[in-house]
């Protein structure tokens, strides 16, 4: 922040110095217009200023275009990391019922004559 200001502080010297030296008035004509004896201080720092007005204005639309796209990709994440934690959900009910089959398929293999061989499909 202090960085900031100490350049703010700069750039205020440096106009005001611009300013002091470039006090000699002139005319400036455009189109039917006419400013006659203007510091040329100020016209140049008028000019610097319609400058950046005008490159604000262009860039205005992509920026407003990529916070929408920016606005639009979050929210996007968030049904994404929503979905994956309920499939994470569904995944681990899915591992507790195949543990719980598991159990059951030893407890009956056990009961059938202590084999481990897989239980077969009785055919009539």
């Amino acid at each position: 922040m202090q960085v900031l200001l100490i350049l703010a502080l700069i750039l205020a010297l440096t106009a005001v110095i611009f300013a002091v030296q470039n006090a000699m008035p002139v005319t400036v004509s455009f189109l039917f217009w006419q400013f006659a004896n203007a510091p040329l201080a100020l016209v140049l720092l008028l000019v610097v200023g319609l400058g950046l007005l005008m490159s604000l204005l262009v860039s205005v639309p992509s920026l407003v275009g990529n916070r929408w796209t920016i606005s639009r990709l979050k929210k996007r994440v968030a049904e994404l990391e929503k979905s994956v934690q309920e499939q994470q959900a569904r995944v681990a009910t899915l591992e507790a019922s195949l543990a719980e089959a598991r159990t059951q398929l030893e407890s009956a293999q056990k009961k059938l004559g202590g084999s481990n061989a897989p239980v077969a499909p009785h055919s009539s």
